[in-house]
């Protein structure tokens, strides 16, 4: 028996354990129904809700980075619903708990693997509570799609269409298997019998949302594989579409900020006269790393703040350049390393082969900054003990938990506005990118400004320079060719990038006998984050170029 299922078979036996896992999903759906449910809709399988004029609201965890994806969740949704796609829409999910991703949780761990039908509840039940353990609202790793719609958008909409028949089936007294779902209307061929999913819905939120619902064919997709209009884009084209950085309220004040230009460093002393002496200036702020101008207009505040000549400790990174990292890289790249993958015997195939057959080559690759369209920002608003924040976050829920975290307040006292994003490439995680302390300068800067609302933006300059990048790495590769051109071994050393972990970017895909693939740490104080398909990029470069080299 695999682990997996023996945990969770355990975790099924336990009955305290599986009641009170009831007893929190019970608890999280009621709380989900109270906030999306106005009068004459319906929440059902907690992730779609239909409302008695016919409309369908798709509620989607995977926020709006420009990908296109909650199209595609709301098509995979209503493609298992029988919904009519001219009636459905598409939302942000609440950054809420009781709408935490399990689906993405469930992707992650079983990759699409069944489990026995005996663990089904409770491996739901476990899954559910790790999302919300975890705070997990994310979008990135090109999950969207292959987790939380494989694996939840198709499965929530096939259980509401079973839910749904089921209502009907019962007022016609007839079996379920015998009614027909299309375009959010179940009918019964047989007597003529005909419902709207509207008329239904309340009636089939009384049901238990089955654990396996039945998926359809392929061969039987009539949404899935056309290429309706995305439901983002009217908005985007007449500029109606609201980031971020467009957010205004009554009263808000606008926040510049200028941190350490060194990584790692801190403010030491900065006089705020200069800044003061500015028309709509009302405050300097010392925040540990960085200093804020609040004004009435952030052209104001970003004057401001280029008045002033604030004194930055260097962290003892001062001296650091791009010379002494690659200096730094080549001692690493000479030490001792971590096996990562070995098939036969590279080394020694690579000493024994004539040096006219031996190839080897250093690369290098530099920071790379992500350059989203959109600059950091976030609003927020502290009033009576509540923060409200606006923002655009790839982990909307996590970063509403570090928030209340540093406003020392309880969860429930935090809501975030997720709003779409203007780009991020990996950035805006408060994870993946090591990049959270723009929520340390939000959250210090509603309590600063409270009761008004703050905007703060990020210049692009600022942007640019307190980013946290794709590592820049370096590489040494050596090969040893055979008589017949064909290379027999491949010994690579690399440094290791961020986030530090082994992935398959590192497997080559060449029929190479002998290879020897190698890494070695060397932290530096930049900060670094996950950027575009991560290892894969400086990887792909780095064994292709020197594919190249070789056939050369």
């Amino acid at each position: 028996m695999k682990r997996r299922y023996f945990l969770l078979g355990g975790a099924a036996a336990i009955g305290g354990l599986g009641v009170g896992y009831h007893v929190r999903t019970e608890g999280f759906a009621a709380h989900a129904h109270a906030l999306v449910e106005e009068p004459g809709e319906t929440l059902l399988a907690g992730w779609v809700k239909i409302a008695s004029d016919g409309v369908v609201t798709v509620y989607v965890p995977s926020v709006d980075v420009g990908q296109g994806s909650q199209t595609a969740l709301a098509m995979m949704l209503a493609e298992e619903l029988d919904a009519d796609w001219s009636k459905v829409k598409v939302c942000q999910a609440p950054t809420e708990a009781a709408f935490a991703d399990h689906f993405l949780a469930e992707g992650w761990v079983l990759h699409g693997r069944p489990l026995p039908p005996v663990v089904d509840a409770a491996a739901e039940a476990i899954f559910a509570e790790v999302a919300r353990f975890m705070n997990l609202q994310m979008t990135g790793g090109s999950t969207a799609i292959r987790f939380t719609g494989q694996f939840g958008m198709r499965i929530v909409g096939a259980a509401a269409r079973q839910m749904l028949a089921e209502a009907a089936a019962r007022r016609w007294q007839v079996d379920p298997r015998t009614v027909v779902t299309a375009a959010g209307v179940a009918s019964h061929p047989a007597s003529g019998q005909s419902m709207s999913y509207a008329a239904l819905a309340a009636e089939a939120a009384q049901f238990a949302v089955p654990s396996r619902p039945r998926l359809k064919s392929p061969l039987n997709f009539k949404l899935i594989g056309t290429s309706p209009q995305r439901l983002d884009i009217p908005a985007k084209v007449t500029g109606a579409a609201k980031y971020g950085i467009d957010v205004r309220v009554p009263e808000m004040r606008y926040a510049a900020v200028k941190a350490a230009p060194v990584h790692g460093g801190r403010l030491l002393a900065v006089d705020p006269a200069p800044a003061l002496a500015i028309p709509e200036v009302e405050q300097v702020l010392k925040l540990p790393n960085a200093v804020a101008v609040v004004a009435r207009s952030w052209w104001r505040a970003q004057q401001s703040i280029a008045a002033l000549v604030p004194h930055f400790s260097d962290g003892g990174n001062g001296s650091v350049s791009t010379a002494s990292i690659y200096q730094q890289h080549d001692q690493a790249l000479r030490g001792e390393s971590s096996v990562q993958l070995t098939v036969g015997d590279a080394d020694a195939v690579i000493a024994a082969a004539p040096p006219a057959r031996r190839v080897e080559a250093t690369y290098r690759v530099p920071f790379l900054h992500h350059a989203a369209l959109e600059p950091i920002n976030a609003m927020a608003q502290l009033v009576g003990g509540k923060l409200r924040v606006w923002a655009g976050e790839r982990e909307p829920l996590a970063a509403k938990m570090k928030l209340a975290e540093l406003a020392g307040l309880d969860s429930g006292d935090v809501a975030i506005n997720a709003m779409p994003l203007g780009g991020a490439f990996g950035r805006r995680s408060v994870h993946a990118s090591h990049s959270g302390f723009h929520l340390e300068q939000i959250a210090a800067l509603a309590k600063a400004t409270a009761p008004h609302p703050v905007k703060m933006i990020w210049s692009r300059e600022e942007d640019f320079a307190q980013g946290a990048y794709r590592p820049q790495l370096s590489t040494h590769i050596r090969a040893a060719l055979g008589r017949d051109g064909k290379p027999l071994a491949w010994s690579q050393i690399y440094i290791e990038g961020a986030p530090s972990r082994v992935t398959d970017a590192i497997e080559l895909p060449y029929a190479i006998p002998n290879q020897s693939i190698r890494s070695v740490k060397s932290p530096v104080p930049v900060r670094q984050g996950s950027w575009r398909s991560v290892n894969s990029s400086q990887h792909g470069f780095w064994t292709e170029s020197f594919i190249d080299e070789l056939a050369h």
